[in-house]
């Protein structure tokens, strides 16, 4: 029994790295501690797209590169599996810049301890609306700068700003 309280103990503080995961009941944490799978990945070893979409991956040791970042102990990522519209979504593939140590836990996983800790399941809704307005913020200004490109463009080859619209919906803006 020790053994399990002290495994369990030490996957509560891995999953305790991520925001959102410290503002669920202690017992939902204890919980989905039971529910981490850990996997190793060799130096320059990837995961695709497809291995990413839908987990959240926490670093326990080892360095890993994602979308020009460096990720080490500690470090997660896949956070946005919290969201429902696939369009929001970020999904990068991840290399490992030397032995990678992860623990991950699938969205699966997730749903189901959280049909039992309701007050949990709220706390993650709340926390997934967050993440999602950050990222249509994002996508908005994203947008913007694109837009502002194409009218740019479109100035420094004489066209009028009518013009614009049309080229917008062409792929040469």
């Amino acid at each position: 029994k020790l053994k399990n309280e002290t495994a369990s103990a030490c996957a509560s503080k891995v999953l305790m790295s991520v925001p959102w995961i410290c503002k669920l009941e202690t017992e939902c944490v204890a919980e989905l501690a039971q529910h981490l799978v850990y996997l190793g990945v060799e130096k320059r070893g990837s995961l695709t797209k497809e291995e990413v979409k839908g987990t959240l991956f926490i670093v326990v040791a080892g360095v890993a590169a994602i979308a020009g970042k460096i990720l080490t102990a500690g470090a997660y990522f896949g956070e946005d599996m919290i969201m429902t519209s696939d369009r929001l979504i970020a999904i990068q593939p991840v290399m490992a810049m030397a032995y990678l140590e992860l623990a991950s836990l699938s969205r699966d996983a997730l749903d189901k301890v959280l049909t039992q800790f309701p007050k949990s399941a709220a706390a993650l809704r709340t926390s997934a609306m967050l993440r999602a307005v950050q990222r249509v913020a994002v996508m908005i200004e994203k947008f913007n700068e694109r837009k502002l490109r194409c009218y740019a463009r479109c100035a420094r080859v004489g066209l009028g700003l009518g013009r614009t619209r049309w080229l917008s919906r062409t792929k040469t803006c």
